[in-house]
């Protein structure tokens, strides 16, 4: 389903990069509609549960869950708020989404 939605973003935004941009990955997340709050702002719990469904390793799943919560601190912690902690979020754990082998 991911992946899916990642071929359907990439189409949509015209991305035709060899390596995945943070507009896709945002976009493919948007359309699960389960990882963003009405502000468009990650859910914690909703995100870390995403992670564990999309790894098979646990000790690979036990630091990118690490990883991405102190991205996810560091960025609430900045005061950015909807779309812009969205994006330091997303550009933070973006070199982990290769490390996604159950989707």
């Amino acid at each position: 389903m991911f992946y899916d939605n990642i071929a359907k973003c990439r189409e949509e935004l015209g991305d035709t990069a060899t390596e995945l941009m943070v507009g896709t990955i945002i976009c493919a997340l948007e359309k699960d509609g389960q990882i963003f709050n009405s502000n468009g702002e990650y859910i914690k719990d909703a995100s870390m549960q995403a992670l564990e469904d999309s790894m098979s390793d646990a000790n690979t799943l036990e630091k990118v869950q690490g990883m991405f919560t102190k991205c996810y601190d560091d960025a609430v912690q900045s005061g950015s708020t909807g779309r812009e902690q969205t994006m330091k979020i997303s550009n933070c754990v973006l070199p982990f989404v290769s490390l996604f082998d159950k989707l």
